[in-house]
């Protein structure tokens, strides 16, 4: 078994700030009616309270992104869930038994999309990676680690099947 201590991280992300394309737009359009609030001769207060918005807007997107982190290492792929409370996901590369990339029509334009990875242990989905950027690149890049990684060794060793013995 290789040793967690010379473990490397070779691929780490949250959920991308693409999934918020939406409220990036519209926190556009808000700063964007800033000069007409002024040309209206409406109160300064107004403009401010849109700007209050779309920052709030944007944090709370950022926040949200934070929720979901992956990490991908030469043994294993982690993923966490949460901000204050956690969960945490671990499955080792060499148990991983099928990967899904699933796209909607906007996380293709978006070049987003979710991967579920199965393994050995379960026949459902263990971890799904939610609005990853360049998802193929990702599943590439777990692929390649999962042939270089070392495999780990049976439990026990293998019995001679040979009738009679």
């Amino acid at each position: 078994m290789a040793d967690p201590a010379t473990e490397r991280t070779l691929w780490k992300a949250c959920t991308s700030l693409r999934k918020f394309w939406a409220t990036y737009a519209a926190c556009a359009l808000l700063v964007l009616v800033q000069p007409a609030v002024y040309v209206w001769g409406l109160p300064v207060q107004v403009g401010f309270t849109f700007l209050g918005i779309a920052g709030a807007a944007v944090l709370a997107c950022w926040i949200n992104s934070k929720k979901r982190t992956y990490v991908l290492t030469d043994q294993r792929i982690i993923g966490f869930t949460g901000l204050l409370a956690r969960e945490r996901v671990e499955i080792e590369l060499s148990d991983i038994r099928q990967m899904t990339l699933k796209q909607g029509l906007l996380q293709r334009v978006l070049g987003a999309g979710d991967i579920e990875i199965e393994s050995a242990g379960g026949s459902e989905v263990e971890l799904r990676l939610e609005w990853v950027a360049a998802p193929n690149d990702v599943m590439e890049t777990v692929r390649n680690a999962r042939l270089t990684s070392p495999r780990v060794p049976p439990p026990f060793p293998a019995a001679s099947i040979h009738p009679g013995t």
